[in-house]
């Protein structure tokens, strides 16, 4: 995922992500979503996503599908 792909997407709500293994991401690229945001990944690949470099910023919006 890019360099500030979702950059202030304050709307966004929810984002799927269905690769088990994190995809390469940006630093910015969740930067300013919405507090309320939930990205969804595969449930066997939360651990994975949690703690991938870029991913682990984003931590707390994400969660098993």
């Amino acid at each position: 995922i890019g360099e500030g792909a979702f950059f202030n997407c304050t709307s966004l709500k929810y984002v799927y992500c269905k690769p088990t293994t994190p995809p390469t991401g940006g630093v910015n690229m969740f930067y300013n979503i919405a507090s309320d945001c939930k990205i969804y990944v595969p449930a066997g690949s939360v651990h994975a996503y949690k703690e991938k470099e870029y991913w682990s910023m984003y931590a707390d919006y994400i969660f098993a599908e």
